[in-house]
């Protein structure tokens, strides 16, 4: 014989109007309904445990091997992750530029960095207060043979900053947001340098032209070139002789250089004369 429906009648004895019921999830339903307890609003097209893909899902293919491997999970290594400035986490930074100079700003992240203030880089910097005017900087190396007026082109020969040495410089080239030749020829940079000169190149407005010879920059560092480059359009000229960088690695830095030329239809200044041998 059919066995007879379940009724459930609430402590009123009153029996419900939907107390028919055919499953204990219903049972435990109508006792929280008769609790007073607010309910979820039910979804029946969506099946439980899984939840609809949102827009801009981060599983989205990159569009590039390099893109690849700098968007999946992160890596210590660099050249496998998104470019870093690990040191940079650690200082506290300029809370206004008001009154501040390009030399003062690069005497106040010597600081800062805890790095040896170099007294040629400090004195060729620009000291008028709350201006920023450079656009070319020449650090290290050889004189370009371009002159230097100290305030709208800056050179320093003959000065080796190193790795480190480099952070205070990059913050001095955060804050010129018109310039558009970053030169840092035989620096004594290494992989990691270029990592956070990468970092700070990545949304810079102006800089166009790069010049990185005779530093020791293995793959990992022209790894990071190739996502600048890739990231930052603006770009068009990259200088790497003189480093670790083989002719197939020099080849897709050429071929990315050519691509942000022909998209953006850039016309740049050219580098000088002796940065101006062989450009990538």
């Amino acid at each position: 014989a059919t066995s007879a429906p379940i009724v459930l009648q609430p402590p009123g004895g009153a029996a419900s109007p939907t107390g028919t019921v055919s499953s204990k999830g219903m049972v435990s339903r109508k006792r929280d309904e008769w609790a007073g307890k607010p309910q979820a609003a039910e979804t029946p097209s969506q099946e439980v445990g899984k939840r609809p893909a949102a827009s801009g899902s981060p599983t989205a293919a990159p569009s590039s091997p390099l893109d690849a491997s700098l968007s999946g999970p992160t890596s210590s290594k660099i050249g496998l992750r998104a470019p870093i400035n690990e040191p940079r986490q650690e200082i506290i930074p300029l809370v206004s530029l008001y009154g501040q100079s390009c030399s003062s700003v690069y005497n106040y992240y010597c600081r800062e960095y805890g790095v040896k203030l170099h007294s040629a880089i400090l004195h060729a910097m620009p000291r008028t207060p709350s201006a920023f005017p450079i656009k070319e900087l020449r650090i290290g190396g050889r004189s370009a043979g371009v002159p230097a007026d100290g305030y709208t082109i800056v050179e320093v020969t003959n000065v080796v900053p190193g790795c480190r040495g480099i952070l205070p410089i990059l913050e001095v080239v955060r804050v010129n947001t018109s310039m558009h030749t970053l030169v840092l020829r035989d620096c004594g940079l290494q992989s990691n340098a270029v990592e956070w000169i990468v970092e700070a190149l990545l949304e810079h407005p102006s800089i166009s032209s790069l010049d990185l010879a005779e530093n020791k920059i293995s793959a990992s560092g022209i790894a990071c070139l190739l996502f600048l480059l890739r990231k930052n359009p603006r770009l068009v000229s990259l200088v790497v002789d003189l480093t670790y960088a083989d002719a197939k690695q020099k080849a897709f830095l050429t071929e990315t250089l050519e691509a942000n030329r022909s998209n953006r239809g850039n016309v740049v200044r050219p580098m000088p004369t002796a940065t101006r041998q062989s450009v990538v």
